[in-house]
């Protein structure tokens, strides 16, 4: 959460008082071991809906916003397969700024299926044999690189 920028996220939140986030990695460390056992590949669309809902509520448990963006870039930086919930991601799929994390993942994923194999094989093609990338693997950095390009494209359509 540190790493992640979790001061810049939260609103009152300061570097040297962390302990709003109580609640939220009280929740990231009981749901962890049923996290990490599924690998980076959640089980279903609506595993990983609920996964990212569950993470949200745990915010407002801390004191802040039911903050849908930073759940689901946590999760996706603990190396689980979640499509990054972002204002240029909805701006790109042409959803509206309150959309729910749900229509987001349809939404998300109906954009991916067609570029899914070349978004794999690209990712296939730059990942090292060992290491952090071999453990994250091809899907989850082939994701990662549809969220880049709708941070990247969809950040000069947003609505002012």
């Amino acid at each position: 959460i540190i790493a992640y920028g979790a001061v810049r996220t939260f609103a009152g939140l300061r570097a040297d008082r962390l302990d709003g986030l109580s609640p939220i990695t009280s929740h990231l460390r009981a749901r962890w071991a049923s996290l990490r056992s599924a690998g980076p590949a959640l089980p279903s669309g609506q595993v990983v809906v609920r996964e990212v809902d569950d993470l949200a509520e745990a915010c407002i448990l801390g004191g802040f916003h039911r903050n849908l963006s930073f759940a689901s870039k946590a999760l996706a930086m603990l190396g689980l397969e979640v499509p990054i919930y972002s204002s240029e991601g909805k701006a790109f799929l042409g959803l509206p700024a309150a959309v729910s994390y749900g229509a987001f993942f349809e939404a998300w994923m109906a954009a991916y299926e067609p570029r899914r194999a070349a978004y794999e094989a690209a990712a296939a093609a730059h990942l090292a044999d060992a290491g952090l990338e071999h453990e994250l693997g091809v899907a989850w950095f082939a994701m990662r690189g549809l969220d880049v390009h709708l941070m990247a494209v969809g950040g000069p359509m947003r609505k002012k």
